[in-house]
C-alpha cells in the first residue's frame, strides 16, 4: 500500500471544503457527508469521504462503510448520508487532525463545518 502524503493540515482543509464531518475515537477515524440521495450526489459524497484513504495507518486495520463497493452504497442512497470508517490510524496524525479541526471550528472556517449527524 502506498504511503499517504497528505498532511493533517491539508486533510482537515480539504474535508472542510468538501463538507465532510470528521469524528475521531481512539484510532478509529469516521468521515461522513450528507447528500441529496441522487446518483450524482452519491458520487460526489463518495469522492469527498474517499479522503479517508489518505489517513496513515500505523497498525493493521480496515476501511468500511457505505461506499459503492458494497451493499452499503444502497443504504447511503436511501439515507442520503455517506459514511466511511478507518481503523488503525496513526494516533499522532489523528491528534493533529483533531487539534486542527477544533482550531478551524473556532477561528478559521466556522461556516464550512457541517452539523454533526444525530446518532
Amino acid at each position: 500500500m502506498p504511503r499517504p502524503t497528505m498532511t493533517p493540515d491539508d486533510f482537515v482543509r480539504s474535508a472542510l471544503q468538501q463538507g465532510v464531518t470528521i469524528e475521531i475515537r481512539g484510532t478509529l477515524l469516521t468521515m461522513s457527508r450528507r447528500f441529496d440521495g441522487t446518483a450524482q450526489g452519491f458520487v460526489a459524497a463518495e469522492t469527498a469521504v474517499g479522503l479517508i484513504y489518505e489517513a496513515p495507518q500505523s497498525r493493521s486495520g480496515s476501511t468500511w462503510g457505505t461506499d459503492g463497493g458494497s451493499i452499503g452504497g444502497l443504504s447511503a442512497v436511501r439515507s442520503g448520508c455517506m459514511v466511511l470508517h478507518r481503523s488503525g490510524v496513526n494516533r499522532r496524525w489523528l491528534a493533529a487532525v483533531d487539534r486542527l479541526q477544533a482550531t478551524a471550528a473556532v477561528d478559521q472556517l466556522p461556516e464550512a463545518i457541517p452539523p454533526r449527524p444525530v446518532t
